[in-house]
């Protein structure tokens, strides 16, 4: 006869299910939402080309040494711009923007993975977000230029010798006698630069130099070295070969002579460096206002602001000629700058911009009696370029996304990667270069719909020949602000470009 189940046999069945169903399913539902919660591979490869442009962009907040680790989270790329908002993953259109992070690697190079935000809380986070970040995590803004009154001055706390180098790019305002540097009457030892007699005027050791050229009120470089004394990059006096270090600290706006201070300086200081006998450098000064708007020399050395010692403030402008900075301009497809330059074989061209539709659409120009081209853009949903009488249709999908394009007789590039080499040739356009359409002859063709962050030129001999940057003058109209020419590039279409 078949016996059933016992009770107590059931009971110690229905326990062991029980017990599988909460030590299992709990895994597994775990198992699958995690799945759900990976970045697939698409959503991965646009996030890491963020980070690398958002890298790129702030180099000055990662510092190139090897074990480095920084947690960049996606929020920081979706309020900067370099990712849209909300960032969601392409399969199943998952907002990730809150709950990822990219944690860089340096290893004799940055190394990017998109992880969990709970695993980048153990490493490193760059501190701020502005033009420059002092060690504290403090925020600086760069600015064009500060300006003494004729009261305020900066004390380097380096004493010099006749193995540093000083470079000073200023503006004297009046033609006073008046000088930057520090004067040891013990030792007769001398390290400064400015203006006597009306004359550019030089001190280094114990030797001191008037030269026979009139000062003026124009803004210039002066070098001081033991090669010699410059102005503009040009030799104006040679200096004694001697040894010597100063007791006295180099102070810029004013010369310490001993205990007391004397020829205050009427000037605008653009930029300051000095460096050692190795041409390290010591100390690197970038005009800047912290974020109480309070004006000083940031040191890209040491990571600090050196703040006025003097009396009153400097005053400061974020441009010479009142332009504003902002992060882009945008075209809506009928604006677009006329840069003036041809381009030939040897020119680089680097723009950082992001497309904001799929069209045949390029910024460039093309001299079709030679089939001259040099341009970049998108053709065929494809990252495109034209380099002299060579087409470059890439593999690669356009996007919407923030890139680097370069373009130069060493290949194509895209955030910096190799994307195409280009022919060895020798060619120069007779149509200059244009941003945000392409102009053959007198028309012009492939509008661009594009938000611009910054674009540069370069000669064969990698001098800049164009450096833009997005500004808005006085009165809010945007433009292209080159740091070459100190000039603004307007729009030359139809309508106004977007900003933001």
């Amino acid at each position: 006869m078949k016996k059933g189940f016992t009770l107590i046999e059931i009971l110690a069945v229905v326990t062991i299910m029980g017990l599988i169903f909460i030590l299992v399913i709990p895994k597994i539902a775990t198992s699958l939402k995690n799945k759900k919660k990976d970045v697939d591979t698409t959503t991965n490869n646009l996030i890491i080309t963020a980070a690398k442009n958002y890298v790129n962009d702030n180099h000055d907040m990662f510092d190139k040494v090897d074990n480095n680790t920084y947690c960049l989270p996606l929020t920081t790329l979706t309020k900067k711009d370099y990712l849209d908002s909300p960032v969601k993953n392409v399969t199943d259109d998952l907002d990730i923007t809150n709950s990822k992070s990219v944690k860089i690697t340096y290893n004799k190079g940055f190394k990017y993975e998109v992880v969990d935000k709970k695993e980048c809380e153990v490493v490193y986070i760059p501190p701020c977000e502005s033009d420059y970040c002092d060690s504290a995590g403090n925020g600086y803004t760069g600015v064009e230029y500060l300006e003494s009154t004729g009261t305020q001055y900066i004390d380097t706390g380096v004493s010099m010798n006749n193995n540093n180098v000083l470079e000073i790019s200023a503006k004297y305002l009046s033609n006073d006698f008046q000088i930057s540097g520090a004067y040891d009457t013990t030792q007769s030892i001398d390290f400064s630069a400015g203006i006597h007699l009306e004359k550019w005027f030089f001190r280094f050791g114990n030797q001191s130099i008037v030269t026979n050229i009139n000062a003026d009120y124009n803004k210039h470089l002066f070098t001081l070295s033991k090669n010699g004394a410059y102005i503009d990059s040009e030799k104006v006096a040679e200096v004694n070969n001697q040894i010597f270090t100063s007791s006295l600290p180099f102070h810029i706006g004013v010369r310490k002579i001993d205990n007391k201070y004397e020829a205050f300086c009427k000037m605008r200081i653009y930029s300051a460096s000095i460096k050692d006998e190795k041409d390290a450098f010591i100390r690197d000064y970038i005009p800047v206002i912290d974020k109480n708007d309070k004006p000083c020399l940031f040191d890209r050395v040491e990571k600090k602001c050196y703040y006025n010692q003097g009396e009153g403030d400097f005053i400061y402008s974020e441009n010479e000629d009142n332009y504003k900075k902002i992060n882009y301009i945008e075209s809506t497809g009928t604006q677009y700058i006329d840069t003036g330059v041809s381009m030939n074989n040897n020119n680089v061209l680097e723009i950082s911009a992001k497309y904001l539709s799929n069209d045949f659409q390029i910024s460039g120009a093309y001299d079709t009696t030679q089939s001259i081209d040099f341009s970049a853009g998108i053709h065929l949903e494809k990252w495109f370029f034209r380099f002299g009488n060579q087409s470059i249709v890439t593999n690669i999908n356009a996007d919407y996304n923030k890139h680097l394009f370069t373009l130069s007789k060493n290949g194509a590039y895209i955030d910096s990667e190799k994307v195409a080499e280009v022919n060895n040739q020798i060619f120069t356009s007779s149509l200059p270069f244009h941003i945000g359409v392409r102009k053959t002859y007198n028309n012009y063709e492939a509008f661009c719909k594009m938000r611009i962050y910054s674009v540069s030129i370069k000669d064969e001999k990698n001098n800049i020949i164009r450096d833009y940057t997005p500004v808005k003058d006085k009165n809010d109209k945007p433009c292209l602000f080159d740091n070459v020419e100190k000039q603004c590039y307007y729009n030359q279409g139809t309508g106004e470009f977007l900003y933001g």
